[in-house]
């Protein structure tokens, strides 16, 4: 776990005025976190965590292949989450069946923060994770795979590896994955505490 929030930390360190300027605080906080374990999680796996192996074989291609690398060890233990406003009335079966998140940071999960929290997203081929919102600030990394990516009134922009993503608070945002798994890193910051939920 150390290692792998060290590498965060480097990626954010190095963006320090992209994305708002959040990174920078994220960065600084991620090293004072470094070393801390508030809690082992229980694991639990979800359908969509079968699609990882794949995923991070990508990912080994690509500009962030030392933190896909790192994530591995973690993963192997992780406690999937899906947010508790999407259900199969809201969002779909089909949805739920291909889409998860593992979160290192935040509160109540294993470093413990009040208003950071930094996890990995994994989306399946073709998953449409629809227009949303939340109040926290949001940057995603691509890690591994190619989606298209939708901002307020803006026109779905195809992302690559290495690609970095920034929703500003509250603003309507979407994700398409296209052929491959999606696996993007993503920080939130500020009011981390509410879900986000479908516009």
């Amino acid at each position: 776990m150390n290692t792998l929030l060290e590498q965060i930390a480097d990626l954010y360190a190095a963006e320090p005025v992209a994305c708002g300027g959040m990174l920078a605080d994220a960065a600084v906080e991620l090293r004072c976190l470094s070393g801390t374990l508030a809690q082992v999680e229980t694991p639990r796996l979800l359908p969509v965590a079968n699609l990882l192996p794949a995923a991070l074989a990508t990912a080994r291609s690509g500009p962030l292949a030392a933190i896909a690398d790192a994530f591995v060890d973690h993963a192997a233990t992780a406690h999937w989450r899906q947010n508790s406003n999407y259900t199969v009335d809201t969002i779909g079966a089909a949805f739920l069946d291909s889409y998860g998140y593992v979160e290192l940071v935040g509160r109540g999960r294993p470093c413990a923060s009040e208003n950071l929290a930094v996890g990995f997203l994994l989306l399946g081929p073709g998953a449409h994770y629809p227009p949303h919102h939340h109040p926290a600030a949001e940057v995603y990394h691509v890690v591994s795979g190619v989606a298209q990516w939708g901002r307020g009134d803006e026109p779905p922009t195809a992302k690559p590896m290495g690609a970095a993503i920034y929703h500003p608070p509250n603003i309507r945002h979407e994700t398409r994955a296209l052929d491959q798994p999606l696996l993007a890193l993503y920080c939130w910051q500020g009011d981390i505490g509410t879900a986000a939920r479908l516009a």
